[in-house]
This record gives C-alpha cells, sequence and structure tokens, in this order.
C-alpha cells in the first residue's frame, strides 16, 4: 500500500509540472488516498491487524513477512508538505473548482481540519437552493473576500408543469439567494450572473440589492463582473453599486443596458461587450463610442452587435455622437463579432471613430458560412491605420478575397496570419502568394501561416508555390 501511495503522488508531482489544473490533479489525488476513519495521516500511526480472526484469514506464507519496527512509522509522501504550502496548493485548486473545498476536507480528519482553517478556500458562492451550505461557507470565509456566481435555472415554481417545459426561472429562488450575500457587497470579489431561462424583471430581482443608493451598496474590492442574459427584452438602464467600485477591471455584459459612469468603468483592462439589439446604425454607435469614451484605458476589447427583430427605434434616450475620435492607447487585443448575414452599419460608424495605435491583434469573427458579408467594402475604407499589427484572424464571412488582401497589404509589420474557412480556392491563394511576397520584399516577411479547415489539396498547392518563391524567406505553416 505504501508503494502504491508514493507512486500516486509522484505521477501526480509529475503532471503537476506538465502544467495540469490543480482542481483535477488535487480531486484525483482525493479519490485515490484512502485512510482509515478517524486516523491522522500526519501523525504516522498505521493501521494495526492484529485480531486473532484476521491473524487466521491470512495465508500461512503472508505470516512470514516480518512485522514492521514500531520505531519506523511510515508516511505517505504528501503529508511531508508543510502546512502552508499545502494551504496554498488548495487555495489554488479552489480558484478553478468551487468543489474542490468540499473534496478535500471528506478526505481524512488532517486535511479537514487544514481546509476549515483556510478563509480563502471557501469563497467561491456558486447560488443555488442550498442555502443553509452557502451560509456555512460565509462563516468559514470570514474576512476573506467573495466570488460570487448564480447560474439560472435555480429551480422551477413547484406545481407549475407549464414552467417547467417553457424553462421559466424561479424568481423567489434567485431573490432568496441574493439576499443571503447582499449584506455582504463590501467584500465581493467578483459577481457573475448568468441566466438562461426567460421571465420577466429577471435583472431586476437578481441586482436589486446592487442598485441601492448609498454607501450600502459600495464594491470597494469587486474586481470581475460578468452579467448574462441572452434572452432579456428589457432595456431598463441599471446604475449598479451606487456608482462606485474603483478596482473594477474585467467586465462581461450581454443582455442589459447599464450606465456607464466613469466611476465605474474608467479603469478597465478587459471589455466583452454584446450590445442589447434595442438600438441600431448610428444610435448604436454612439452608444458603444461614449462607452469606449470612458474606458479609453481598456486592453483587450470584444464587440458583438446582434440584430434583433422589431428594434426600429430606441425607446430611451440616446446620448450625442462624439465630435471626435476616440482614442484606444491602450488597446492590444480586438476581437469582432457578427453572427448576422451583414455587418452592421454601427460597427461601420465605430471604426470610423476610433482609433488603435498600439494594436497587435485583431481578430474577425463570422458565421461560419459560404455567403460573405455584402459591405466588406465599407469595412475596408473604415479601418483606421494599424501600424503595430502583428497577428490577423479572419473567418467565416469575412474571408472575401476583396477585402481580407488589402487589408493584408495595409499591414506593413503582420507576422502571423490565420485564416479559418473552407472556401479559400486557387483565386485567393494566388493573391496571397503575391501579398506575402510584396511583404518579403518590403522587409518585412509572414513568419507563420496558419490555415483551418481549408482543402488538402489547397494547402498543398499553396505551399508548393511558396517553395518556388526562391526571394521569400521560410514560413511556417501550420
Amino acid at each position: 500500500m505504501s508503494l502504491m501511495l508514493g507512486a500516486v503522488f509522484f505521477e501526480h508531482s509529475r503532471r503537476v509540472c506538465l502544467g495540469e489544473s490543480h482542481s483535477s490533479l488535487l480531486t484525483q489525488v482525493a479519490s485515490n488516498m484512502v485512510y482509515r476513519t478517524g486516523s491522522n495521516p500526519h501523525s504516522g500511526v498505521q493501521s494495526n491487524v492484529s485480531s486473532t480472526t484476521q491473524r487466521d484469514r491470512l495465508e500461512p506464507e503472508m505470516l512470514t513477512v516480518p512485522r514492521r519496527r514500531p520505531g519506523r512509522r511510515h508516511q505517505h509522501p504528501i503529508t511531508r508538505l508543510p502546512d502552508e504550502l499545502l494551504s496554498h496548493i488548495f487555495a489554488l485548486g479552489a480558484e478553478d473548482d468551487a468543489a474542490l473545498s468540499l473534496i478535500v476536507s471528506h478526505v481524512c480528519r488532517y486535511w479537514r481540519n487544514l481546509a476549515l482553517g483556510i478563509p480563502a478556500l471557501w469563497r467561491c458562492l456558486a447560488l443555488d437552493s442550498r442555502v443553509h451550505l452557502w451560509r456555512h461557507y460565509l462563516h468559514l470565509a470570514k474576512a476573506s473576500t467573495l466570488d460570487i456566481e448564480l447560474v439560472s435555472p435555480l429551480g422551477r415554481p413547484r406545481g407549475c408543469p407549464r414552467a417547467r417545459r417553457m424553462g421559466l426561472v424561479d424568481l423567489s429562488a434567485i431573490e432568496l439567494s441574493m439576499h443571503l450575500v447582499a449584506p455582504y457587497i463590501h467584500r465581493w470579489r467578483s459577481l457573475s450572473v448568468r441566466f438562461t431561462g426567460d421571465a420577466p424583471y429577471l435583472w431586476n430581482t437578481a441586482l436589486s440589492a446592487c442598485c441601492m443608493q448609498g454607501k450600502i451598496s459600495y464594491a470597494p474590492l469587486l474586481r470581475e463582473l460578468y452579467l448574462v442574459h441572452p434572452t432579456n427584452d428589457d432595456y431598463k438602464e441599471f446604475v449598479l453599486f451606487g456608482g462606485f467600485a474603483p478596482r473594477l477591471r474585467r467586465v462581461t455584459v450581454h443582455g442589459i443596458r447599464l450606465a456607464w459612469l466613469p466611476s465605474l468603468f474608467q479603469d478597465l483592462t478587459y471589455l466583452d461587450y454584446t450590445h442589447h439589439g434595442h438600438a441600431r446604425g448610428r444610435d448604436a454607435a454612439a452608444e458603444v463610442l461614449c462607452m469606449l469614451e470612458v474606458s479609453c484605458r481598456v486592453r483587450q476589447l470584444r464587440l458583438v452587435f446582434p440584430t434583433k427583430n422589431g428594434a426600429t427605434a430606441p425607446p430611451f434616450h440616446i446620448p450625442a455622437f462624439p465630435s471626435i475620435t476616440v482614442h484606444l492607447a491602450c488597446l492590444t487585443s480586438l476581437e469582432l463579432c457578427v453572427d448576422e448575414p451583414d455587418v452592421p452599419s454601427a460597427l461601420i460608424y465605430i471604426l470610423q471613430h476610433t482609433s488603435f495605435p498600439s494594436l497587435h491583434s485583431l481578430i474577425l469573427r463570422g458565421a461560419h458560412s459560404p455567403v460573405l458579408f455584402p459591405r466588406l467594402r465599407y469595412i475596408l475604407r473604415a479601418f483606421p491605420p494599424l501600424p503595430a499589427l502583428t497577428y490577423l484572424l479572419v473567418e467565416g464571412s469575412w474571408m472575401d478575397p476583396h477585402f481580407v488582401l488589402p487589408l493584408l497589404r495595409s499591414l506593413p509589420t503582420i507576422r502571423h496570419l490565420t485564416l479559418c474557412s473552407p472556401i479559400i480556392n486557387g483565386t485567393f491563394t494566388g493573391g496571397l502568394v503575391e501579398t506575402l511576397r510584396a511583404h518579403a520584399l518590403n522587409g518585412h516577411p509572414l513568419r507563420v501561416l496558419e490555415l483551418v479547415q481549408c482543402d488538402p489539396a489547397v494547402v498543398r498547392a499553396l505551399a508548393n508555390a511558396l517553395s518556388l518563391m526562391r526571394d521569400m524567406p521560410y514560413i511556417e505553416m501550420v
């Protein structure tokens, strides 16, 4: 048994060095470690089988094995770790898996006592109907910061089969869960709310405590905010945390309108924004540009513009269109996602009134359809200069050669190109070879060319064409 446990520990140590997650390794270690109930693994006391009935069951050759000397107590290698190091490993694993705290606390008595004394191990609350469990988590977390997660459906209204069929959400369960953690807003480190069901006034129920006026709703330690409800049709605007969350850095918004206050969002470094769809064209662009003007220090930006049927005119006040260009000097990564049949006009307006002097990575994602976007020529004209761009990914309906090739010619510093589409043909590859050759002659050769979902015959033809160009440096093809 000792050799088996030692082999298990060293195998998991090797896998940690290879980069596997802390939570998965700790879970497997916990499942492989079996201790006697009530024993302390750190005490090194081994279970002693000494009863006569058990000896009689052993085979004769087993009885000839010499007994272990009492002074040489065997310990599992993991029990030799200092408590501080083991506590740190537990805390790191809990960042990946909220259930890890329960797993490690049920391995043995010693691990349980150690886990109960680590407040950071109990900071993640994935709220559901088990209110008594999360109340105990709050007690064990003591003064540690909290990660609040609310994912619907928490439950269905009892005695309502029709509600279960329609996927409606139990509003009372959401209200009860948020009421449990509302008094601790000042300790929130992150808030994640994700609704997949449909019910009226979902955001009102979930965010009522966050919208109260005064210091009671301040979130001085909040760093990450994640609010997603794709099917929301309520255009009400919410003012969160009394306008005070000075440490907020990462925000993901989909299906909700927020008052974009500088005291909340001026120091963002990551923004994933999906437009609510209640405004279109110039009105939607004005709303997004005003947000970017506030969050001008953002480093990673992802924009999505879904189109909603029936959205003709916004039923709320639209801010004035910015009179100057929004300068995003810190932006290094930009991702534009369009899942509709064509590029929205709001995106064209936004590109015309923004600048990205430090942009290094540009990702253009679209629907995986053989139909190309009809208005890509307007996008090409609207793009600001990108003097520092080194990585470009194009996929789906963006793969128009009349758009991709001129865009490549305007990018002098491009080093890594990824094309993801099954519609690449010989005409496209011929123009691509000439464009890459022009880059090489100008002293800016491409280093990596990545082709995804392409026809193998087209890939071979492209590789042969590049190999025949003697004046071109080596290009790594993936």
